[in-house]
């Protein structure tokens, strides 16, 4: 956290992902600004992109809850090509490293290689997963992969994640069907993000840094259980070696049909 002028002693709360409508951005600030209205310490990490395409105004979130000081974003230089790690200065401001105005927030085409991405979980306390949906969320694992404590939403593959990283689960608050899908989504219930991150807070507090150590580990090794590249082509060995294929269907060493010229 010094290396990147950001206080040592802030408890921060990160979360990575895209500025999208199904991302709980407005709910996490708005917690996060209570958090911090009891305990000071408590501040932001939003790695997300600004601007963006039918995304949250965040100048906006970031007014109408005064919390201006309290959130941190990922910018990229377009010169220099260094991160730097600021409180919001709009889409586009100066870059610390090269002084020119060319440091803009992170977003998908202009991103974080993966050193400066783990550089960017590393500088967290804890990592959020917020959204009213989600498929298999890479964040979460990337998280845990690097010793994080993990809370997420009780839905779907976030509850599935979760529970094979032991992160802390947030309760459904209510569900409604979403017009443009016509799926089903949920809004976790803030108060109990609002818990869980005040819990974790404050363990972390009280475990002495060679806890915090095991605690690292154990996160890690939560993750490698049940995540790894062997064990991701060892599913799909199972599902084609259990596949019930009939005529030539699964038969590799036969020859090629012949093709058509029509």
């Amino acid at each position: 956290k010094a290396t990147h002028f950001l206080n040592a002693n802030d408890f921060i709360v990160g979360t990575v992902m895209r500025n999208q409508k199904r991302k709980l951005i407005p709910n996490l600030i708005r917690v996060i600004k209570q958090l911090n209205n009891k305990y000071p310490d408590i501040k932001l990490y939003l790695h997300t992109s600004y601007p963006d395409n039918a995304g949250w105004a965040l100048p906006e979130m970031l007014l109408e809850h005064n919390a201006s000081d309290l959130v941190y974003f990922s910018y990229k230089c377009r010169s220099c090509n260094k991160m730097s790690i600021m409180k919001f200065k709009n889409g586009i401001t100066g870059c610390p490293h090269c002084a020119k105005n060319t440091a803009t927030i992170c977003n998908v085409s202009h991103g974080l290689d993966d050193n400066d991405l783990r550089t960017v979980y590393n500088l967290f306390d804890c990592y959020v997963q917020y959204a009213i949906c989600e498929g298999f969320g890479i964040p979460p694992v990337e998280a845990a992969a690097c010793g994080l404590p993990v809370i997420t939403v009780d839905h779907g593959a976030m509850r599935e994640i979760g529970d094979n990283i032991n992160a802390r689960i947030v309760n459904v608050g209510s569900t409604f069907r979403e017009l443009e899908t016509n799926a089903d989504r949920v809004l976790p219930d803030d108060q109990n993000l609002y818990e869980h991150i005040e819990a974790e807070y404050l363990k972390q507090k009280s475990d002495g840094w060679l806890q915090q150590l095991k605690n690292i580990d154990n996160n890690r090794n939560n993750l490698i259980q049940h995540y790894s590249w062997d064990k991701t082509a060892e599913a799909y060995e199972r599902i084609f070696d259990n596949i019930k294929l009939t005529g030539l269907q699964g038969k590799w060493d036969s020859p090629p049909l012949p093709i058509s010229s029509q």
